[in-house]
């Protein structure tokens, strides 16, 4: 009888705590970037999830460190990360500024040519976006992304990671 009116008890106390789970926006509770890639032509395409409000920066280097650029997007990244950059790209890291948001930093080397002025973050449809940072002689950037950003690009990238 006593392990009977546990287990009742038990369920009962369960079952409200899945309800109230459950009740969680997957939008707060996880980022809205779903997808990125910065391609050898200079690039820079996101996937996010669908109607997200994002936010871009930059900021000019100094002695500590290069010219950044950076998008703010709702939700809270999982795992934060540095990835290591090529030619003009010194690094990318991905991180939490603060509680509830996601932060994509493209940081340069020293010595660019960038001309942000000239930046443009252009939805493309409802959940992919597009900028064009900086344009190089071909092959001298190597792409660099994680997840898949595009139909196009699925089969074509191997220098990409899963997110």
């Amino acid at each position: 009888m006593i392990s009977r009116f546990f287990f009742n008890k038990l369920f009962r106390c369960l079952s409200i705590l899945l309800f109230f789970n459950s009740s969680i926006s997957p939008v707060k509770s996880s980022s809205a970037l779903a997808a990125w890639i910065l391609n050898s032509n200079g690039i820079l395409e996101l996937r996010t999830k669908s109607n997200s409000k994002l936010k871009a920066y930059f900021q000019k280097g100094g002695n500590i460190f290069g010219d950044r650029f950076w998008i703010d997007f709702p939700g809270e990244l999982k795992t934060p990360r540095t990835i290591e950059g090529n030619g003009p790209i010194k690094e990318i890291r991905l991180g939490k500024p603060t509680k509830g948001k996601t932060r994509l930093v493209v940081e340069f080397s020293e010595n660019n040519n960038l001309k942000p002025l000239n930046w443009k973050l252009v939805a493309t449809d409802q959940n992919r976006w597009k900028i064009k940072l900086f344009t190089l002689p071909k092959k001298s950037f190597q792409t660099i992304g994680e997840g898949l950003v595009s139909e196009s690009f699925y089969k074509s990238k191997a220098n990409q990671k899963n997110i």
